[in-house]
C-alpha cells in the first residue's frame, strides 16, 4: 500500500503557492488519476476558490493581474479535520485544495 498522506507544514512561495510534498504531480487532463489517488488515500477533497473566499481588496488585486495577492490570502479551511493539499493558480484564478481523511464507516467527514 502507498504511504498515506497526512498534514504537513506549509511554506508558501513568494506568490503564495504551495504543494504538499507527498502530493503526486498531477497535470491537466489527469482528473481520473487524481480521483483514483484521492480514493486510494481514503480522502475527501474540497476546492476553495480565492475569488469566492478572499476579501474584496485581494479579489480586486487578482482581477488587476497582481498574482502576488495570493500570498496575502489565507484560504478558509472547510473544517478542523481538513489539511491543505495545494494552493496554485488556474485559468479561473487561484485555488486551494483541502483534504480530510474519510471515515471508515462511509459517512462524510
Amino acid at each position: 500500500m502507498e504511504k498515506m498522506i497526512e498534514a504537513a507544514p506549509v511554506a508558501r512561495d513568494e506568490y503564495g503557492f504551495w504543494s504538499h510534498p507527498d502530493l503526486p504531480g498531477f497535470y491537466e487532463g489527469d482528473g481520473d488519476k487524481y480521483r483514483a489517488w484521492i480514493e486510494q488515500q481514503q480522502l475527501t477533497a474540497k476546492r476553495v476558490d480565492m475569488e469566492d473566499d478572499a476579501s474584496d481588496e485581494l479579489s480586486d488585486r487578482i482581477m488587476d493581474g497582481d498574482i502576488s495577492a495570493t500570498a496575502d490570502w489565507a484560504p478558509t479551511s472547510p473544517g478542523p479535520c481538513w489539511f491543505l493539499l495545494a494552493i496554485y493558480d488556474t485559468e479561473d484564478g487561484p485555488v486551494a485544495w483541502f483534504a480530510s481523511r474519510a471515515p471508515t464507516d462511509g459517512s462524510a467527514p
